[in-house]
């Protein structure tokens, strides 16, 4: 709801900046969004035209901002600026800078009151609950025809695109109506929700006729799109189809997954997800070439393609039928899709990751043995040295023991954030941030552990059921990104994202071990050994930890209103529902975070790290480039004399 308010300043108090909106005049205001990035959910109402607020944040040009005067939400995040054009003006004057109150410190229900904790998960129930069984997974890949096996040449036509060519594209395709046709299959496709109810039963018969998934002498008869929510890199929407001959080939519910709307507010992460992220492209290639000949589970692929000018893409898949969260499951039923980072539900949470981890083992070891093809590693390209490392880890680690000690000590072991932990941070993590080109030439150079990869392994984006006799089975869906990567890098990913801290440190040798020897089973002994994979796997954590410490900043403070600084007085621990609400499964940063903390101390990282560079590094220390810079101006200053 929007909300007009005045406040009397105070010259005396610290004065906090002042903006005005400019933007939006024709439009009744511009777009406000409850996080600071430009996919998190916009509010209702919009930030009118000459209303003044009050800066609470500024990141780069999203202003989280207080109202102060005018109409519109009363907090939220704007954009300062767009491409050519300012929305918000900062003002000479002030106003008095003031802490947020506690939530319910008034008396009054605290605003969160209704949020939801996560529905208790069902059970195992072996006699069955009459919900129909999954058929056995037969893979075999496609039978494609030579232009189709290639994949989505990203490099060549959008990786580093200039903002300007990729704003000119953009342009041309909103002037065009927004009629693109894809790389693949050289028709038109729809991105967007109210494009894909538009297009109707006669395109997406023509465009499953085009992806080879309908036989010809079929079409779509009937077709009804609606939204689904999930997730937090796309929008989703649901397609409940009829076909004018009914089969059990194909399914009457379909997925849709497709880019967030565009717009000039969005346009800047627009621009880096499509350009210097790659993740839409490679997913729909995994699908097109990859998903039916897998050896573990996936969805059924559809249709699927990519504009070559501006990355708007459209992915349809067969909607797996998952129970309600509470619902109990037998053999060979989908069990209810776990949540992100809310592990502590699970029976037992090892089962479970032990089949995320053995089918990513799978996946390697068949795109080495032939069965994935003999070209699967030349169509999918082993990775690149990253073009840009994290940096200024010095500043990052003040704002992680702030937040370990002052902000929300409750995530933590008790007296977590002790001196001996600062020192270690600031010896240690400088260290790494130096030695990272040499720390990925390592992970690179031993090719018996880079291979294919899913690369988002959180267990949100698995899906399980039990076999006959109870034991735990999984596929994977969210193929985003799809590579070849290192495999620890892999494992680690998925495993950072789980809440269990205790169980990820005491069971991940087990969970490694267990890589290595489905691996060996499904390929070859000897080739990814568990020493090699666990010192590759410690080696991630060290760079990891450069990007991990900076989450509360970075992230977690910007997710929502729920989760600032001030917020979390009240939150008692990550099982809070103002955790398990963030926006766009954001909960899983909190996890992230504890999870580099506990990794820190229980894995001792700062030890290994010594030992580990003496025999790999031979970037010179932070202090030996100290004491260089030192000598070096001691020498000049020598010879002025």
């Amino acid at each position: 709801a929007g909300h007009s308010s005045s406040r009397r300043v105070d010259s005396s108090a610290v004065m906090a900046p002042l903006w005005e909106i400019i933007g939006g005049a024709d439009k009744g205001g511009i777009i406000v969004r409850e996080g600071a990035a430009t996919g998190s959910r916009a509010c209702e109402q919009r930030l009118a035209t000459g209303s003044k607020v009050e800066e609470l944040s500024l990141q780069g040009e999203r202003l989280q901002y207080r109202l102060i005067s005018g109409s519109g939400p009363r907090e939220g995040w704007v954009s300062v600026k767009l491409p050519g054009k300012e929305l918000a003006r900062k003002l000479a004057e002030g106003v008095p800078a003031q802490a947020t109150a506690a939530p319910g410190t008034d008396g009054d229900p605290p605003e969160w009151d209704g949020l939801k904790p996560p529905k208790p998960r069902g059970k195992f129930v072996p006699e069955g609950t009459g919900r129909p069984q999954l058929a056995p997974w037969a893979p075999q890949l496609p039978d494609l025809p030579p232009k189709l096996q290639k994949a989505f040449p990203w490099t060549e036509l959008l990786k580093n695109m200039s903002v300007q060519q990729f704003f000119g594209n953009i342009q041309e395709l909103l002037a065009n109506g927004g009629k693109t046709a894809g790389h693949h299959y050289g028709i038109e496709f729809p991105f967007s929700f109210e494009m894909i109810e538009a297009a109707g039963a006669e395109w997406l018969t023509r465009a499953l006729h085009a992806a080879g998934t309908l036989p010809k002498d079929n079409r779509v008869v009937e077709m009804e799109a609606r939204r689904t929510s999930g997730g937090g890199a796309c929008l989703k929407a649901i397609i409940d189809c009829k076909y004018e001959k009914p089969s059990e080939d194909l399914h009457t519910k379909l997925f849709c997954k497709f880019p967030f709307p565009l717009s000039e507010e969005g346009f800047s992460q627009t621009w880096q997800w499509v350009c210097m992220m790659n993740n839409d492209g490679p997913e729909i290639d995994f699908a097109r070439i990859l998903s039916p000949g897998v050896p573990m589970r996936t969805p059924k692929y559809y249709f699927g393609d990519i504009c070559p000018k501006t990355g708007m893409s459209l992915l349809i898949t067969e909607c797996l039928l998952f129970p309600e969260k509470d619902a109990d499951f037998g053999p060979l039923e989908l069990e209810p899709i776990p949540d992100k980072a809310v592990d502590y539900l699970l029976d037992d949470p090892f089962p479970y990751y032990d089949a995320i981890i053995r089918n990513a083992a799978r996946l390697a070891a068949w795109g080495n043995n032939g069965k994935l093809g003999k070209d699967v590693l030349k169509v999918f390209t082993p990775p690149e040295l990253p073009s840009m490392f994290a940096m200024g880890v010095k500043a990052k680690i003040p704002k992680f023991l702030d937040f370990a000690r002052n902000v929300a000590p409750q995530l933590f072991a008790p007296d977590y954030a002790d001196e001996k932990l600062e020192k270690s941070l600031f010896d240690t993590l400088p260290d790494i941030e130096g030695c990272q080109k040499e720390l990925y030439e390592f992970l690179y150079a031993d090719k018996n552990l880079i291979g294919l990869t899913h690369q988002n392994m959180n267990i949100d984006n698995a899906f399980f059921w039990r076999d006959e006799t109870g034991k735990v089975e999984s596929g994977f869906i969210d193929w985003g990104r799809f590579r070849q990567e290192n495999y620890s890098t892999g494992i680690i990913n998925g495993l950072s994202c789980c809440d269990l801290t205790e169980f990820v440190h005491s069971r991940d040798t087990e969970l490694l071990q267990n890589f290595c020897e489905q691996y060996a089973k499904d390929h070859q002994p000897g080739i990814v050994t568990f020493e090699r994979l666990w010192e590759h796997y410690m080696v991630n954590w060290c760079l990891q930890s450069l990007f991990l410490i900076n989450l509360a900043d970075s992230q977690i403070y910007p997710s929502w209103k729920y989760t600032q600084r001030d917020q979390w007085k009240t939150i008692k621990d990550y099982k809070d529902p103002r955790v398990f609400n963030m926006p766009n499964s954001n909960c899983g940063w909190v996890a992230m975070i504890r999870q580099f903390a506990h990794a820190w101390k229980a894995k001792d990282i700062p030890s290994w790290w010594l030992e580990f560079r003496k025999k790999n590094c031979t970037t010179p220390t932070p202090e030996e480039k100290a004491a260089a810079a030192a000598a070096k101006k001691a020498a000049k200053a020598k010879q002025k004399v």
